[in-house]
């Protein structure tokens, strides 16, 4: 398959859906801090004040209007459980990759930081418009293997959603 034809789901896993939803869990934070992650169950996390659900039915995780934080939050399935770091770090040069920015690994996963290009796809030609900082943070929580995910629009966010990621724990 062309490499053109994956562009639309690669700017879709990048595109939060939003329900215009104001509060950043209907509940509020708990006395930690946390709220529950929408769309998944079980899992909490501390996100900023501003922060909203990705959507209604939408892909668990959170984002701000301003693109300075945000993250989806996915189950690994049993296949990709299987894949190393190094796997991933293959998979994800292959496709919109620009350079890496930072890989640690933890003691349930990972930690993978990187720029890659932020593409525009308003008319005929996908162009480049300058730097998107993406993240995989890959968490075992319980039982389950999750990979929280995303790209925000500056540098100096990835430290923040890292550590949510990072931060993610069973309610």
């Amino acid at each position: 398959m062309p490499r053109i034809a994956l562009l639309p789901l690669v700017a879709a896993l990048f595109i939060p859906a939003c329900d215009g939803g104001g509060s950043s869990a209907a509940a509020g934070p708990d006395a930690d801090g946390f709220v529950a992650v929408p769309n998944v169950s079980g899992i909490k996390a501390k996100v900023p004040a501003g922060a909203k659900p990705n959507g209604v039915g939408g892909a668990a995780g959170f984002h701000t209007e301003d693109d300075s934080f945000g993250f989806t939050l996915m189950e690994v399935s049993a296949e990709r459980q299987g894949k190393s770091m190094e796997d991933v770090k293959t998979e994800t040069e292959e496709f919109l990759f620009k350079k890496w920015i930072k890989e640690e690994k933890t003691e349930d996963g990972w930690v993978l930081t990187h720029e890659a290009p932020k593409m525009n796809f308003d008319g005929d030609e996908p162009k480049e418009e300058g730097v998107v900082y993406s993240f995989e943070v890959r968490r075992k929580i319980g039982d389950k293997t999750y990979k929280c995910y995303g790209g925000i629009a500056k540098a100096e966010g990835l430290d923040a959603v890292v550590e949510t990621c990072k931060g993610l724990k069973a309610s």
